[in-house]
């Protein structure tokens, strides 16, 4: 993360492997800062050095300098679709959908998708200013 402030650079992690997905923000640890929400691709060798793929959504909490995993990984590589994060259902609760595809030896593939869909509980108490690629507005522009 780097300050857009002072270009100073706040945070550096390694997580994952090749996704052009873009993280969105909301503040899913609830503490009245905004997280970031990515995919991370990752992949499990076995005995045999048979390479599975699988993604994860986690957040990164910048207050606390930690990774937050949510829900469970699923089988398949995320090449590049972005989360989107928002109240879908008008239940004033944070809501994330991801897709991701499902073929679990072979990444850069399109023979199969899933779109997942994460209820939380986390209330939602002020406007999500990045839910979506390019924006909660869809224009490239943060306000």
């Amino acid at each position: 993360m780097v300050n857009g402030a002072t270009g100073k650079v706040e945070y550096v992690d390694s997580l994952g492997f090749y996704s052009t997905s873009t993280p969105v923000v909301a503040d899913y640890t609830q503490d009245g800062i905004d997280d970031a929400i990515l995919v991370v691709n990752y992949i499990e060798t076995d005995e045999l050095f048979r390479r599975f793929f699988h993604n994860m959504l986690v957040v990164i909490d910048f207050t606390k300098k930690e990774v937050i995993k949510i829900g469970e990984s699923s089988d398949g590589h995320n090449l590049s679709t972005t989360p989107w994060v928002g109240d879908i259902d008008n239940d004033n609760n944070l809501e994330i959908i991801y897709s991701h595809g499902t073929n679990l030896r072979h990444t850069y593939t399109f023979d199969g998708m899933k779109v997942e869909r994460i209820n939380t509980k986390i209330p939602i108490r002020k406007k999500v200013k990045w839910g979506a690629y390019m924006g909660s507005n869809y224009d490239g522009v943060f306000r």
